[in-house]
């Protein structure tokens, strides 16, 4: 069966098997003929002939400057690829390297096997880069939807992950590809119902797309076949336009879906009476059911019975558990239409519209074009852009075509969404808080821009049913389709190949490098884009830093083997291998890795199953770089506006989570020494440090002690670390590890075990005869700073005292060698602050029996685990951080509740005095009136410290859901108290001087001058404006941060930090200009008798209503009552369809439907910079993003002084190499601290941010003695002027009838002069308060990285 014939089943509706896509290679593989068993071998052995533990790949340098370039002469030299002059001479044509010799087609025979088995003219590189080179570039091509993510051919026997993953998408698209064409698509149904061209253009113009590529298909057949080729175009890796539509709907699903399953406490307490029975009878405790029942106890509190005697790990409970779970898969309808926009704009832009254009007349002609199509084709061609609508009316520009193109994108993804909702794949409905909760970002807060609470999409049982694998079953048991994995990964990640250097122009811009192809290149990340197409920049990068990233993208890894051999178990050719221990035994590819039962714990989340895809995905990763890449891979790099730097994939880096850090290691080992051996100690210990175990129990590793100490301790102790190691599923081992509970983002759990294993290993080799200097060892060792912002701000102050603390200092004699520690000095201070009349020390003795457990959960709480997220956060700016005690990892979002139990029978809201009888009134209460409450998250600070499994057990109950916000707060108030008393508040001092400059950066305008700014029409204060929400006289002066005005500040390489934030327009800005609103659904796919216009839609609905028989309709016709709301028509025909021998039920079900199409709001920017300006954030924001580009700076140069042949691991403020050359890198930490401090205190960043913009803004300042500004009266003014030799008679005056300058035409001499202000007369800190000796004993800090 040819694949075209299979692709017919599939439109058909068919399900195809495995065996079907095996035994056709479907999808991808495009080889005409299997793979022999000698190729098969040499794949799977691909690994063991060629991964050579510890030695790097010599890499040339012309792979570095340009990759594509090198691999495609090599290629063509292998005879992989064609030539121009002779196209289809190669295994690939020249120009889209579509397949033509598919019998040679073999990539990982073709560009890693020797002459004479590779079917090529010679051999690869011995690195085998061709194949690196040519693996990564379809990899980004497929990301970007140019080519197909299946470029290999499939293996005999199962399909594995990615084989699994690909053909699913490919299945989804056909069969939604078969919905949309039934309307959506249908030219037929787009002419008989619609009649303006400016409607049918984007229809018209996608099938247009679609016919061209089919044409051009059909046309390069033709001329291969004239030169006597065989040359197949479908076997080309580029979908067609339609294909590629249906096949980005599926990835912008999936890429986004968050699988939600109850915890089984949850099923438990669902189930009906009945059905909790039947698991107590299940699980043995029949007799207990009884017991209780015969004491009078209700189901609560026979579920708490269970709870307390249950493990879950019963074979019978789980059946009973998985029968009664359930599972949604939803997203926002923001983050579907925004994927699918993007990506399909940027196809059209640069791929559909530049084919349609480049045709010629007569390729037009033979199209045999209908009239429709043939004036839209002109259209495309004339203009270049796509669909009519959106501003700007004519566009002149490319830019302006890409925003006109975007805009007409984006509601087109609005009707395809309801098309999607219409056809019963996804489901759609209002976001509730908790949905809102669960979707919301944990890096922002609740961020308007994308509409508060829209709408969610919950995949249907007819989605989940054609996916398969997507019930509650699956997902608990990990064991849901590829496709969720194969998604879960979408976005930047590793690199086959070596990454390309990023460099600047002559002229200074930025020319980004890193991925191979230029449109997955970014050199300056984060929403930068948005600020460049504004021409407002956020940044001037400097060579130092595209130094620095360059080195960074240099650096090798690799798969830590024996970290992954000690907690998975492999699956070898699809053959179980359980006992392999040995990377040497690894003789077969790998086909699945599977965590070892005494792991899962700690790897996998109960609730957290995004957590668990992620895990699953590093996993995916991590066999894939194994088999194809024998075990190499890189990072591209690039930095924020602030200058720091990012992987641009945080799975399997240094900047991803526990595990991701765990799983990867240098893939040069350089020889431990001495030196390395001493810091691969102290390494150890830092990751034991305050662990507790029966077998060290006179001699705990203790946070704090001197690295000479730390050192000596592994040594007295190493024995009992090789028998963690040995016995690591051992109960109090497991607890020592931390195994026995989930490894989260902040936790070590991972990297404390894979330090462990590189122990044995390499004491292991001193046992058999080796020394310390023979010994290499790959596994990086990093050293964190000691507060890192505070450092800086002790540095910029002079601050004595706080740099003791932080360790930019060493503390007096006797004490220098004592490690200084800002947390605890915090929680002790806390601590002392915690007595009688302290409002939390109140609160705590009211709920516990005695004086004792009341010191015990004060001394949980005031811990410097506790203290240390917020003392972190408050430095970088934070003022409410309460998420730091009640947020998911001290950082994310918190818990939510939204009912109290009062007694049996009465449950009450949490923030009203509603209450009913029902649980279930209440939850909807809440969630009707955004009252659900916050409390302690399962992962945060003080649900581990009060409630989790290692508190005390017989105090838990003191801490119910409604007590839990306030004691929050309490722990809040008393942190924040203990860290200005220890701090001095010197964060709050730079603070206020650090935000003092950003008030001159502004330009005044009058408000009625402002473009956004609109008039009061009618009503009080007629001829007023609205601006940013608030009414002003029409001549207000409004002062405005714009771009040219703002603060901005250069580090010492010249990197330059602007300033500049801008925001999204506002949801309640109303759908001008917004594509996606409720009536922008294209008018075909609509039921006939609706009219979306604005003026009459109201009518179209009301009548259709009347049609139907619906009665006591009149009252809807007015305006207010026709409302969309709960209490206007929407709640009139729920209540009606209650009634029963309802006529035309389904009928008005579509008519409730049509009315509650919701309006989305995507992100979008305002074309006016006013509008855009976000005012706040340029102020308040200042003080963490001065410390941060100053951090920055200190990573550049630190890195940028290690010799040649260094490896890195940088994550911020955390410096990591090997250990052989941590000395070196502390010595130029500590150098690259003092150089950046030595010059220049706070006072003189201050100064330095003081631009000629701001003189006019300072100079008009007005004095204020009530907030100690005794500046700028007249005589200030003319000091000033006499001071910089300005003779005043010289000046003229504005005065009436002349006399005395005015301080007007004071000013204005000022800035003719150009006299810069005073610094105290914009920000300026007490130099008496500094100790400038301070900055020379930087250069003794011991603990600078701890």
């Amino acid at each position: 069966m040819s694949e075209d014939d299979l692709i017919s089943r599939l439109f058909d509706g068919e399900t195809l098997t495995i065996k079907d896509i095996e035994r056709n290679q479907l999808f991808g593989s495009k080889g005409e003929g299997e793979l022999t068993s000698d190729e098969i071998d040499l794949i799977d052995t691909y690994f063991s002939r060629n991964y050579h533990q510890g030695e790097l790949l010599q890499i040339p340098d012309d792979c570095y400057i340009d990759g594509k370039k090198w691999t495609e002469g090599k290629l063509t030299e292998l005879g992989f690829l064609s030539t121009k002059k002779d196209p289809y001479g190669g295994v690939l044509e020249w120009k889209n390297q579509t397949i033509n010799q598919p019998l040679k087609y073999r990539p990982r025979i073709n560009l890693r096997e020797d002459e004479g088995q590779n079917l090529l003219k010679s051999s690869p590189e011995p690195a085998h880069l061709e194949f690196k080179f040519w693996l990564q570039e379809r990899i980004e091509l497929a990301a970007a939807g140019k080519g197909s993510p299946r470029m290999l051919q499939v293996m005999e026997g199962k399909l594995d992950e990615k084989d699994a993953a690909t053909s699913k998408w490919a299945e989804l698209s056909e069969k939604i590809k078969k919905e949309l064409q039934k309307d959506l698509l249908n030219e037929e149904i787009l002419e008989n119902r619609t009649k303006k061209h400016d409607s049918k253009a984007p229809i018209l113009a996608l099938n247009i797309f679609n016919t061209v590529e089919e044409f051009k298909r059909k046309k390069e057949q033709e001329k291969a076949r004239e030169k006597g080729y065989d040359y197949n175009p479908s076997r080309n890796h580029k979908n067609l336009p339609i294909q590629f539509l249906c096949r980005e709907i599926v990835r912008s699903l999936f890429s986004h879906v968050k699988p939600k399953i109850p915890s089984n406490e949850k099923i438990l307490k669902r189930m009906t009476y009945a059905k909790l029975k039947q698991v107590f009878d299940e699980v043995g405790m029949a007799d207990e059911w009884a017991k209780a029942t015969e004491k009078g106890k209700d189901k609560e509190e026979k579920l708490h019975l269970l709870l307390e005697n249950i493990d879950f790990g019963n074979n019978k409970l789980k059946q009973c558990l998985n029968q009664e779970g359930w599972i949604r898969l939803s997203l926002t309808s923001q983050s579907f239409m925004m994927t699918l926009a993007t990506r399909l704009s940027e196809q059209i832009t640069n791929e559909w519209i530049p084919s349609v254009v480049n045709l010629s007349e007569l390729e037009i002609r033979e199209l045999n074009l209908n009239v429709d199509q043939t004036k839209e084709i002109k259209h495309l061609r004339k203009e270049k852009y796509f669909g009519r609508r959106g501003e700007p009316t004519k566009p002149e520009t490319a830019k302006d075509r890409e925003d006109k193109t975007l805009y007409n994108v984006k509601r087109l993804t609005r009707s395809i969404l309801f098309e999607l909702v219409s056809k019963d794949i996804v489901k759609q409905r209002p976001m509730k808080f908790e949905d809102w909760i669960e979707h919301k970002d944990e890096n922002e807060r609740d961020s308007k821009k994308f509409g508060s609470y829209s709408n969610i999409l919950i995949f249907s049982k007819k989605l989940e049913n054609w996916t398969e694998k997507s019930d509650f079953h699956s997902f608990k048991d990990n064991e849901q389709h590829a496709i969720y994995r194969w998604f879960a990964g979408e976005g930047d990640r590793y690199m086959y190949a070596p990454p390309q250097d990023h460099a600047l122009t002559p002229s200074g811009k930025p020319d980004a490098g890193g991925y191979l192809t230029k449109a997955h290149q970014k050199l300056i990340g984060g929403n930068h884009y948005d600020y460049e197409r504004f021409n407002h920049p956020r940044c001037k990068v400097s060579p130092l830093t595209i130094q620095t990233l360059n080195k960074l993208q240099k650096v090798q890894w690799e798969i830590n083997l024996d970290l992954l051999l000690t907690i998975f178990q492999l699956e070898l050719a699809h053959t179980p291998c359980p006992k392999i221990t040995e990377y040497s035994e690894i003789n077969e590819r790998i086909t699945r890795i599977e965590c070892r039962q005494w792991v899962e714990d700690a790897f996998y989340s109960q609730t957290d199953l995004e957590r668990n895809l992620e895990r699953e995905q590093s996993l995916m990763w991590a066999r894939k770089i194994i088999n194809h890449n024998a075990n190499v891979f890189w990072h591209a790099w690039s930095c924020d506006w602030r200058g720091r730097l990012y992987s641009r994939g945080t799975g399997l880096s240094p900047q991803g989570d526990d595990f991701d850090k765990a799983i990867i290691r240098f893939k040069r080992w350089k020889p431990l020494g001495e030196v390395g051996r001493h810091w691969l100690f102290v390494h150890i210990h830092n990751l034991v440090a305050g662990s507790e175990l029966e077998d060290w129990k006179n001699d705990p590793p203790q946070k704090g002690q001197s690295f000479k100490d730390r050192d000596e301790w592994v040594e007295r102790n190493k024995e009992t670390l090789i028998q963690i190691v040995d016995e690591p599923q051992e109960k109090k081992y497991r607890e020592l590890l931390e195994l026995d509970q989930h490894s989260g983002a902040k936790s070590t759990t991972f990297q404390r075990l894979a330090a462990l294993i590189e122990l044995k290993r390499v004491l292991s080799k001193i046992d058999d005869g080796e020394n310390w200097d023979s010994i290499t060892s790959g596994l990086p060792v990093y050293l964190d700073a000691s507060c890192n912002g505070y450092q800086h701000v002790s540095a910029l102050l002079r601050n004595r005292e706080l740099a003791e603390h932080v360790n930019v200092v060493k503390k007096a004699s006797p004490n220098d060698q004592v490690r200084g520690d800002l947390y605890q000095a915090i929680s002790d201070k806390a601590k002392e602050l915690c007595v009688p009349g302290n409002s939390l020390y109140e609160v705590i003795d009211t709920l516990t029996e005695s004086e004792s457990d009341t010191q015990k959960l004060i001394h949980s709480i005031c811990s410097r685990s506790i203290a240390k997220q917020p003392t972190m956060t408050r430095m970088y700016g934070k003022v409410d951080t309460k998420s730091s005690f009640e947020g998911r990892e001290g950082k994310g979002k918190p818990g939510f509740f939204s009912d109290i139990k009062v007694d049996e029978k009465k449950f009450k809201c949490p923030k009203c005095d509603f209450t009913s009888n029902t649980r279930k009134d209440v939850k909807n209460h809440a969630t009707k009136e955004k009252h659900w409450a916050p409390k302690w998250h399962p992962e945060s600070p003080l649900y581990k410290a009060l409630i989790g499994p290692k508190s005390d057990k017989s105090l838990r109950t003191l801490f119910p859901d409604e007590i839990q916000s306030k004691i929050t707060g309490l722990v809040d108030k008393l942190f924040s108290q203990a860290d200005k008393e220890v701090t001095k508040n010197a964060y709050e001092e730079y603070k206020d001087s650090s935000r003092a400059v950003a008030k001159f950066g502004v330009i005044g305008r009058r408000v009625k001058d402002i473009k956004s700014a609109k008039e009061k029409k009618r009503g009080a204060n007629k001829g007023h404006y609205i601006f940013n929400g608030k009414e002003y006289p029409p001549n207000k002066i409004i002062k405005l941060p714009q771009y040219k005005y703002v603060v901005r500040w250069k580090l010492p390489d010249d990197f330059e930090v602007i300033h500049y934030y801008i925001k999204h327009v506002e949801p309640s800005a109303g759908h001008a200009g917004n594509p996606t609103h409720a009536g922008s659904i294209y008018k075909h796919i609509l039921p006939e008798w609706y009219n979306p216009e604005s003026s009459k839609r109201k009518e179209s609905i009301i009548s259709q209503l009347e049609d139907l028989g619906v009665k006591e309709l009149d009252s809807f016709r007015d305006k207010r009552k026709f409302s969309e709301g709960e209490d206007g028509l929407i709640k009139f025909l729920n209540n009606h369809l209650k009634e029963k021998n309802i006529k035309n039920k389904n009928q008005i079900k579509e008519v409730l439907r049509i009315i509650q199409i919701p309006s989305i709001h995507l992100p979008r920017y305002d074309s006016d910079e006013v509008a855009r300006l976000r005012e706040k954030k340029q102020k308040s924001a200042i003080p963490p993003n001065l410390i941060h580009s100053l951090d920055a700076y200190h990573m550049r140069w630190t890195v940028n002084q290690m010799p040649e042949g260094c490896d890195f691991w940088v994550v911020h403020d955390a410096f990591g190499t090997h250990p052989r050359d941590i000395p070196k890198l502390r010595e130029n930490i500590t150098q690259g601290f003092y150089n950046l401090h030595s010059e220049r205190d706070i006072n003189d960043w201050l100064d330095s941010m003081i631009r000629e913009d701001m003189y006019k803004e300072i100079y008009n300042q007005k004095p204020d003695k009530k907030k100690g500004k005794d500046y700028v009266y007249e005589y200030q003014l003319r000091d000033l002027l006499k001071e910089n030799n300005v003779d005043l008679d010289t000046i003229t005056s504005t005065r009436k009838g002349g006399g005395k300058p005015t301080k007007k035409d004071l000013i204005t001499k000022l800035l003719q002069e150009n006299i810069k202000p005073p610094q105290n007369w914009v920000a300026e800190i007490d130099s008496n308060k500094m100790e400038q000796s301070l900055v020379d004993d930087i250069k003794e800090s011991i603990f600078l990285v701890d």
